[in-house]
């Protein structure tokens, strides 16, 4: 379920990829879907960050800008770490998530 106003961004998704090479970057809201989809190696460690303003949202990949949207969000958003298994035609396996720290900055 979306939270209100059906807005959700998914930054980092990773499906129908056991490799971990493909990171994707999913925005919903009410003005439709947008996505981003990178080539990098996500079985070492990189920084994600991402940005809502009034002018729109961007995603970050070790500070180089992967995505953006004109589309602002209008409704509260909260950070949610959670791990999916996606496994699409692949068989299940393990799966695991390493996270060092995570932190929520106000915009200036």
């Amino acid at each position: 379920m979306k939270p209100n106003g059906g807005e959700e961004i998914d930054f980092l998704e990773v499906i129908d990829d056991p490799e971990r090479q493909r990171p994707n970057f999913f925005m919903h809201s009410p003005q439709g879907r947008q996505e981003a989809h990178a080539s990098l190696d996500m079985t070492t460690w990189h920084t994600y960050a991402v940005e809502t303003s009034p002018e729109g949202v961007v995603g970050y990949i070790d500070g180089q800008e992967w995505f953006r949207s004109d589309i602002a969000v209008t409704t509260p958003m909260s950070a949610c770490l959670q791990l999916d298994w996606f496994p699409g035609e692949g068989s299940e396996g393990e799966a695991w998530m390493e996270v060092d720290w995570l932190r929520i900055y106000a915009l200036t």
